[in-house]
């Protein structure tokens, strides 16, 4: 069954944690944000693309 909220719901202290995990190094990269939405998804990939070491892909 479907849960439902009324108009006025707050997430209530709720975070949302956006992670990746670089399988080579084990390192995580995270990042923490007050809402849940395709705004902070972008800013997330942003920081990843900046801190992930170019691939070449020539052979």
């Amino acid at each position: 069954m479907p849960e439902c909220h009324t108009h006025d719901y707050l997430r209530g202290g709720v975070t949302t944690l956006f992670a990746a995990l670089n399988a080579a190094t084990g390192e995580v990269t995270g990042l923490l944000h007050l809402q849940h939405r395709a705004v902070e998804f972008k800013n997330f990939l942003a920081k990843l693309d900046k801190e992930a070491p170019a691939i070449s892909t020539s052979t």
